[in-house]
């Protein structure tokens, strides 16, 4: 038995590229969202609040859809597409609800306040709490923070929970660890090093570009 294509639409697409219902679904869902128009979303235009909406959108579709697919769709260049979406998941990984607001409006200041480059005092936050943020800003699951996959995703992310609960937690590495699938605390102190060391060449690099 053959399983019928679903169908597609061109709606609002300028390059021609056909968009799946269920992508568009997602468009329009985050669109009135955001106070858009999904003929917005597809549009070439730009402007602060589209940027931050079509994020969502990246973020959203790429969990089932490739990077060209979704460029094509929405009239951008498939790196885009990858920014956007990774800008998203660092966004939503800022714990205070305020902050994360605040970065739809400026989002350079409120990566600055989550990168670090601006030290504001976090109350102790629970483990479980972190590790299901930072699951869900890398698109993982905290089974996949806490388990034993070596998998390039599954390191980092667990790496960048290790650097969050050492920074809003004040707890010990081992306590860390052992909550992360009983790890010692040699590697979470690596861990630790590893993000910050990630998050000082993408800094870097931006000063650089």
């Amino acid at each position: 038995m053959t399983s019928t294509p679903e169908p597609h639409y061109t709606q609002g697409s300028e390059t021609g590229a056909t968009i799946p219902p269920s992508a568009l679904r997602i468009v329009e869902e985050v669109a009135a969202k955001h106070g858009q128009t999904a003929e917005a979303m597809l549009s070439k235009s730009q402007t602060p609040d589209l940027t931050a909406a079509r994020r969502e959108v990246y973020a959203r579709l790429m969990r089932r859809h490739s990077s060209q697919s979704i460029g094509a769709w929405m009239n951008r260049h498939h790196h885009n597409v990858i920014k956007g979406a990774k800008a998203y998941r660092d966004l939503m990984a800022i714990p205070d609800a305020k902050a994360r607001h605040q970065s739809f409006a400026a989002p350079k200041t409120a990566l600055s306040l989550w990168r670090g480059v601006v030290t504001v005092p976090q109350p102790r936050r629970p483990m479980k709490d972190i590790a299901e943020e930072v699951a869900f800003a890398h698109g993982v699951t905290v089974a996949d923070l806490v388990g034993p996959s070596q998998l390039r995703i599954h390191a980092h992310s667990r790496q960048h929970a290790m650097y969050v609960m050492a920074q809003q937690t004040h707890l010990s590495n081992g306590m860390i660890g052992k909550f992360l699938g009983g790890r010692d605390q040699s590697t979470v102190h690596h861990g630790i090093r590893a993000h910050a060391a990630r998050i000082a060449a993408e800094w870097s690099g931006r000063a650089a570009a």
